[in-house]
């Protein structure tokens, strides 16, 4: 008997929990999905940007500082 009122009790204490908890939860998980995408988007222009060929100007500087330029 006992038991059976302590199971009672820790399942109508996790139920209430989750009730309460629930809100806080779905903010978080619906605020991670917000910033996964601003980090995928901003990956996206890293790498458009990266593939963009280097402008002479920044290819003549190089060959000054370094004596070489790299395709």
């Amino acid at each position: 008997m006992t038991i059976v009122v302590l199971v009672a009790i820790a399942f109508a204490a996790g139920f209430a929990a989750s009730i309460f908890a629930w809100p806080a939860l779905r903010a978080h998980i619906f605020g991670l999905s917000a910033e996964i995408a601003t980090l995928r988007a901003r990956a996206r222009a890293e790498r458009s940007a990266m593939a963009a060929p280097i402008p002479d100007s920044v290819r003549r500087s190089a060959f000054r500082i370094t004596g070489t330029i790299r395709p």
